[in-house]
């Protein structure tokens, strides 16, 4: 029932997929990181971490400033933020990195300050909450996430909802 025209997510925004293992492509190195544990529920808040490169094992994803990190295990806490740093770091491989796509005119379609707290509102859990899978730690599939409808206001009431937004910050 929205009064604006609903669009999904893959067509709003790119999925960033690269992945490199620390430990071997940056050895004795230190990389800003940013851990499930360093994404706050609910509220958006993300921290880098200066992390030995050693100390991470497995494969981490890439983000660069801008983007939105929508972590997929244990969804029901909506740790979405807003990558807002001055530089790119690299994230949990149970998140998602969002790009969000530019217009004809050059500019985003949707502004990611406003995407970002929308992706964490009862309207996109209400959608993703009966398809998470797993008991012990339940995950969304980045399939069924790509499937996020969200609706898409013009220009104006988007810069009217950042701002709406920013000040509640």
């Amino acid at each position: 029932k929205s009064a604006y025209p609903l669009a999904l997510l893959t067509d709003l925004c790119t999925e960033r997929n690269e992945t490199v293992v620390p430990s071997a492509e940056f050895v004795d190195e230190l990389i800003l990181y940013t851990g499930l544990a360093n994404i706050e529920a609910r509220n958006g808040q993300a921290h880098q971490v200066l992390t030995p490169s050693g100390s991470l094992k497995s494969a981490v994803k890439r983000y660069e400033p801008g983007d939105i990190i929508f972590a997929r295990m244990r969804p029901n806490l909506r740790k979405i933020a807003l990558m807002a740093f001055d530089q790119g770091g690299y994230v949990s491989p149970e998140c998602s990195v969002l790009s969000v796509r530019r217009g004809s005119d050059g500019e985003p379609i949707i502004q990611a300050e406003l995407l970002a707290p929308l992706l964490r509102s009862d309207l996109v859990y209400g959608q993703i909450m009966h398809l998470t899978a797993g008991i012990g730690r339940p995950r969304l599939s980045a399939t069924d996430l790509r499937r996020v409808l969200i609706p898409l206001p013009p220009k104006q009431v988007q810069m009217a909802a950042r701002q709406h937004f920013e000040s509640q910050l």
